[in-house]
């Protein structure tokens, strides 16, 4: 992890860790179901399973995934970059989880983030941005 990762991190533990589990660096294949068709779940898998998030939150009673959370640094310019979280949206789109960008996370509205995240284990509701 980055120091700034490291750093979300450690604030994602001091406010949630009563509620949630905080994963790091989770692979897709870990929070979305990629079964299909037969011939097509072992490219299935190998497509998500090459793509991971930042963070995933999960309700510590049920272990289910309550959201994916994504720091965005300069590196999400990159045109492969960006490409990758277009393609990462939409899984997680189809799999109704929920995905909070972070575009700053040195100037994040920390009470509003942290209300996003109650709502998301209530509603499920689609991404946002920060």
């Amino acid at each position: 992890m980055t120091k700034r990762e490291d750093r979300f991190y450690r604030f994602l533990c001091k406010t949630f860790d009563q509620e949630y589990l905080i994963f790091p660096q989770m692979h897709l294949d870990s929070i979305v179901n990629y079964s299909g068709e037969e011939k097509h779940s072992w490219g299935a898998f190998q497509h998500i399973n090459r793509k991971s998030v930042d963070y995933v939150l999960c309700d510590k009673l049920t272990l289910q995934p309550i959201c994916a959370i994504e720091l965005d640094d300069w590196t999400h310019t990159w045109r492969k970059r960006i490409q990758r979280d277009i393609e990462v949206e939409r899984i997680l789109a189809e799999a109704r989880m929920p995905l909070i960008r972070i575009k700053n996370p040195d100037k994040v509205d920390y009470d509003r983030f942290i209300e996003y995240v109650s709502n998301a284990k209530v509603t499920r509701v689609s991404d946002q941005s920060f």
